[in-house]
């Protein structure tokens, strides 16, 4: 019952990962289940939705097919969509019920492709796993489906874990590439977000690979071993951090070595706790000990674990209970977090909260508060962790 949230919204399930990470790239994503399902995406988890001209449609899932096994009825509709746009490509995820009923995703999607010509993939998603572990799914799938085999060119930089959910601060990925670029690497492809299927299916040439978030790893992974192209996990926040980030990267592709900058030592305490994404706070608490000398930082990630990205003291939350008991257990230290976790400490004092808000809990509540942490533009958020800790005494 840990992910019973009596104060929180759920957070952003894996269909909407994946429905993000193929977001704009020519093809249609079909989400089987119940249309509050869909819903549930477009108008929450998903910050570029409104306005946007993309293919992604909702199965409207019957109690009669559920209970029937009714597939051909998905698989009709599904042809009969394709022959209206015409999609590069079609992905099926699902939700609850279909999981409950055992629908064979990859093999509707086999059957799909083999009667429409169109290039399909099927992810066996639940609605029960968080969005980074469907934006996982989703990158790797659609990366092995259109991904070339290339030589590799020098200097050039993929960026993989890009997705709007963790990345949905307008600016923040454009600056990701200028760091980039600043430190004379061409970026070929982000996968997947701001980047054309043309560019992405270059991922295979690149030197190497930056991985931004725990939904790149997987990707990452399977281009090491299938193409031996070297990768780098962490984010470039802050000025000293950056230039380790790039200092690695700049090793990673001459040596084809693996490494991740994201485990810097730090002395004990409990001065800090940063509660978000596993790749995106230990990159924060790199900043903070590199370019600000502040020390007992913890963090403690709230989606899919990531027990191999973890420091002594950190910890993983898994709900809204557990959230609340590492935030109670730091009484006294700074939390970082989205503002909706404030709810969960009645009468915990302003100046032992930093608002950083995050898509996947909060929506678009909190957006025009967002914070862009990319190279020295962290200077600002660090300077308001400071404050807050000088009047907190």
């Amino acid at each position: 019952m840990n992910r019973l949230n009596k104060i929180l919204p759920p957070f952003a399930p894996d269909y909407s990962g994946v429905c993000s990470v193929l977001y704009g790239l020519g093809g249609m994503t079909v989400i089987h289940g119940p249309e509050g399902c869909t819903g549930n995406y477009t108008g929450y988890d998903e910050p570029r939705w409104f306005g946007a001209d993309v293919e992604t449609v909702g199965s409207g899932l019957r109690e009669i097919d559920a209970i029937l096994g009714n597939e051909e009825r998905l698989i009709s509709q599904i042809k009969e969509a394709a022959k209206r746009s015409k999609p590069a490509f079609i992905c099926i995820t699902g939700t609850p019920i279909p999981m409950m009923t055992g629908t064979d995703f990859k093999g509707i999607a086999a059957e799909v492709e083999y009667e429409t010509g169109i290039p399909s993939f099927g992810i066996s998603t639940t609605g029960f796993a968080y969005y980074d572990a469907g934006a996982s799914a989703a990158m790797l799938a659609y990366t092995k489906k259109f991904g070339k085999i290339q030589t590799q060119k020098e200097n050039t930089i993929g960026i993989l874990g890009v997705n709007a959910i963790d990345f949905s601060h307008r600016e923040m990925l454009y600056d990701l590439k200028r760091e980039c670029e600043k430190r004379g690497f061409s970026v070929t492809a982000s996968l997947c977000m701001d980047a054309s299927p043309e560019q992405i299916r270059e991922i295979c040439s690149v030197s190497v690979n930056l991985v931004v978030s725990g939904s790149g790893l997987q990707t990452a992974q399977y281009l090491y071993e299938k193409f031996e192209i070297p990768y780098v996990t962490g984010i470039p926040i802050g000025k000293t951090a950056s230039d380790l980030v790039f200092e690695t990267v700049k090793r990673s592709a001459f040596d084809h070595v693996c490494r991740n900058v994201i485990l810097q030592p730090q002395a004990a305490g409990g001065r800090i706790l940063i509660l978000g994404e596993r790749v995106m706070a230990n990159s924060i608490r790199n900043c903070l000990i590199a370019d600000h000398g502040i020390s007992g930082i913890q963090v403690c990630s709230i989606f899919t674990p990531h027990p191999e990205w973890m420091l002594p003291g950190d910890v993983h939350a898994d709900g809204e209970k557990e959230i609340a008991e590492a935030m109670r257990e730091k009484n006294g230290a700074l939390v970082i977090g989205d503002p909706l976790f404030h709810r969960l400490i009645p009468g915990m004092q302003e100046d032992t909260f930093l608002d950083f808000p995050i898509q996947a809990v909060s929506s678009k509540v909190y957006r025009d508060g967002q914070w862009n942490l990319i190279g020295e533009r962290a200077e600002l958020f660090a300077q308001e962790i400071e404050r807050k800790m000088r009047r907190k005494g």
